[in-house]
């Protein structure tokens, strides 16, 4: 999980049994749902603050939550990383299609036609 200086507690709010059934349980579905579970951990907010001094600001910041039961916690990026076992980049990337507005289109890996070499029936 994350360090004892976490804000959100995240160590604190859920037990080591909750934590290893969201393992489990995640591990379980095919990546499509996988990439919704991860996708429904986010919570996208306005940033309260915005710097004066940059060119570029940032549209949206995030809160992440995970489902324990009935209860929705929220925990920090790096207890959430180390409850689904995720990479960072996976995350950011789960991010960024949210602020583009493309979070809910399906992945379309592996589903291309640009295999002119490929003989039929293989």
């Amino acid at each position: 999980m994350c360090t004892a200086k976490c804000r959100s507690n995240c160590r604190d709010n859920s037990s080591d049994a909750d934590r290893q059934r969201l393992f489990v349980e995640f591990y379980d579905l095919d990546p499509e749902a996988q990439q919704s579970l991860l996708t429904a951990c986010f919570e996208a907010y306005k940033p309260l603050v915005t710097m004066r001094t940059t060119d570029k600001h940032r549209q949206l910041s995030f809160k992440n939550f995970v489902t324990v039961g009935d209860r929705k916690i929220r925990v920090c990026e790096k207890a959430l990383q180390a409850l689904y076992q995720v990479s960072r980049g996976r995350l950011n990337g789960i991010a960024e299609r949210m602020r583009q507005g493309t979070a809910d289109t399906p992945s379309r890996q592996g589903k291309h036609k640009n295999r002119p070499n490929k003989t039929p029936g293989a």
